[in-house]
């Protein structure tokens, strides 16, 4: 294995992908699948028009480091180095998403649709340079996988917890800014709590992004990095699932008119 085990434990190189991960990436792709064919559907079905916000959303994963095999181990951080630079611009399509349909659903309050496109322009410019910073982060390149080959990284650890936070404080910020234009409209209470219901579920996401920060951080000291990874693409998974389900929910009600 890459790590010695710990006294009494033995190392099992022949091991299965871990069930939690292949079950939350199944339920993930599912669930945004169906979603999204149902907001498309809904569209046809009700003759409304499409909008810019419609097309935005075995490695040794949670095995022990003494269980994988250099090699297996290799392929893992190549792989991990591909996910985390699509990690932004996947989170960032789900957030513009639902921030284009908030400023059309609310294009009459133009102080909202203003600040939104604010956001929108700041998530642009941090997406690109973080995307950019992950994709270097190594010099070479394959250094990231191959701590071998000589060369130098950046500090993964404060780059990934620092992505973590920023997520989380936009995620809040995309949860929260709708609710007082939404209370401040003339309607009533059905239709306010109604209109609630996308960022009630939009709630979720920022918990995935909350577990995910937490488990980032408890674990970026702990060397059996094959093992304590699971978690937190699991909860990347989760947030960007929620994220593109949040910006379908607002167009589902044209199946039932």
């Amino acid at each position: 294995g890459v790590l010695p085990p710990p006294p009494g434990i033995n190392p099992d190189i022949h091991f299965e992908q871990s069930k939690y991960n292949i079950l939350t990436q199944i339920i993930c792709i599912v669930a945004t699948t169906i979603f999204i064919l149902l907001r498309l559907y809904s569209k046809r079905a009700s003759s409304l028009a499409f909008h810019a916000d419609d097309s935005t959303g075995p490695l040794g994963l949670g095995i022990h480091m003494w269980n994988v095999t250099p090699p297996t181990f290799a392929r893992f951080f190549e792989v991990g180095y591909v996910l985390e630079v699509l990690y932004g611009p996947v989170i960032f399509l789900a957030k513009l998403a639902i921030l284009l349909l908030l400023t059309r659903i609310f294009r009459v309050k133009k102080p909202f649709v203003y600040s939104v496109q604010i956001l929108i322009t700041v998530l642009s410019f941090y997406y690109i340079a973080i995307t950019l910073v992950k994709i270097f982060i190594c010099k070479p390149i394959e250094k990231f996988w191959n701590q071998k080959l000589p060369g130098t990284c950046l500090n993964t650890n404060t780059i990934f917890v620092s992505d973590c936070i920023i997520s989380l404080v936009t995620d809040s910020i995309i949860l929260v800014s709708p609710l007082p234009v939404i209370w401040g409209l003339q309607m009533d209470l059905k239709q306010k709590l109604g209109s609630s219901v996308a960022l009630v579920v939009g709630a979720l996401a920022c918990i995935a992004s909350i577990l995910r920060l937490e488990a980032s951080i408890r674990t970026m000291d702990n060397p059996d990095k094959s093992f304590i990874f699971e978690p937190i693409v699991l909860y990347s998974s989760a947030e960007i699932a929620i994220g593109v389900i949040c910006g379908c929910i607002p167009v589902l009600p044209a199946l039932y008119r």
